[in-house]
């Protein structure tokens, strides 16, 4: 019975830590209500059919909590991913391309009046408005507060380190775990668009795959799927897809890298053949 009575203590002891961990302190605002948390299995029931696409990044487990300042009120929600370029992924996937990027955390951008968007190492944070409109100057404290709480570097995910930095338009870095341009043979990507010295704008990528026999086998997955172009030596991969133009990949260095949204073959080879 003792046995029986210390198990229910112990199970209720950590079932009350749960719920009750700590949420970030935010400075001018008071709680609204009790810290709120979604598992993988039931974050459904809190964004519905977007539960998917937070899925496909290795979600882990969401807490939230609401806000009021006046008649302010905010929802903040603190997505952990699991790794830093799961994080980065679905940032970089809700984030504005033409946002003003904020140095607070590793990156943030303030939309006002309805949200503020961040990350923080392994974090995604939202913040939303439930009532009232959010100002650009109350959207960067709340960031500033919940960066200020949450562990880790401040550093962007070592794979966007794969991709080149001249030439790179600024905001455009993004990581892709599936279906990159809709080719479900393309995956866990890291892209950015790159500006041509003729202006015109394309995309390059890498595909992270941490190991030599998985990049084998992707290669040679493609070169029974795609067309094939022997430059220099060199062996290009190749295929055209619809209203999106040429996508080709090169075996560079280990990796499988890439370029897609060329409208022209010529324009592609040339570009992989500077690679």
């Amino acid at each position: 019975m003792r046995k029986i009575f210390f198990y229910l203590l112990l199970f209720s002891i950590c079932s009350t830590g749960l719920h009750g961990e700590e949420f970030p302190i935010l400075k001018g605002w008071k709680t609204n209500g009790d810290i709120i948390i979604y598992r993988p299995a039931n974050l459904w029931k809190y964004i519905d059919g977007a539960a998917d696409q937070f899925l496909n990044y290795d979600f882990q487990i969401l807490k939230l909590r609401e806000f009021r300042k006046n008649d302010v009120i905010v929802t903040v929600d603190i997505y952990d991913m699991g790794s830093p370029i799961n994080a980065f992924g679905i940032y970089s996937t809700e984030r504005p391309d033409d946002a003003k990027l904020l140095n607070i955390g590793t990156e943030a951008v303030v939309i006002p009046p309805y949200s503020a968007l961040m990350l923080k190492e392994r974090f995604y944070v939202k913040v939303m408005i439930q009532q009232g409109e959010l100002t650009e100057k109350d959207g960067e404290e709340i960031l500033k507060d919940v960066a200020a709480s949450l562990p880790g570097t401040t550093d962007l995910p070592s794979e966007l380190k794969m991709l080149p930095q001249k030439d790179m338009v600024h905001g455009t870095l993004k990581y892709i775990t599936a279906g990159y341009m809709g080719l479900s043979e393309v995956s866990n990507v890291v892209s950015a668009d790159y500006r041509a010295p003729d202006g015109k704008v394309y995309r390059a990528f890498v595909m992270v795959i941490p190991k030599k026999e998985q990049v084998d086998e992707t290669w040679k997955m493609l070169a029974e799927k795609w067309q094939k172009e022997t430059l220099k030596d060199q062996t290009v991969l190749y295929r055209e897809i619809p209203y999106e133009g040429f996508i080709g990949v090169i075996m560079a260095d280990g990796m499988i890298t890439g370029v897609s949204g060329v409208e022209e073959m010529v324009d592609l080879l040339a570009i992989l053949m500077k690679k």
